[in-house]
């Protein structure tokens, strides 16, 4: 599976990159919004994207309507540091699957991912 992983902090893109890469996937790094949009115009053979709601450039909520719009097929995981039911129901419109909360288990994303 290829995927797309939209993460400001370093530190937790390198430990969700490096889990999904141990679980067998391809992994595309962006650290901003605007980033993250360049990748996606670029690459027509992504899977999954994985974004946290907190980003700066165009990150979060408004990165998942702007690829909604472009594909409203493509799943995405939230990635937050709190979870918020109320939030997590209003993204399931943008076909949002799950909130990984942060600092992510990895037993956990395996789990989402099996899932999908």
């Amino acid at each position: 599976m290829q995927i797309l992983v939209l993460e400001d902090e370093p530190v937790s893109m390198k430990k969700l990159s490096n889990d999904l890469k141990g679980f067998g996937h391809n992994v595309l790094e962006a650290s901003d919004g605007i980033e993250a949009l360049n990748i996606y115009y670029n690459n027509d053979d992504i899977d999954l994207i994985i974004t946290d709601l907190e980003m700066p450039h165009g990150g979060g909520e408004d990165f998942i309507r702007d690829i909604n719009a472009l594909n409203p097929k493509i799943p995405f995981i939230v990635i937050s540091g709190t979870v918020d039911k109320k939030v997590l129901n209003k993204l399931k419109k943008f076909n949002c699957k799950d909130i990984l909360v942060k600092p992510h288990d990895k037993e956990r994303l395996k789990s989402i991912l099996d899932s999908l």
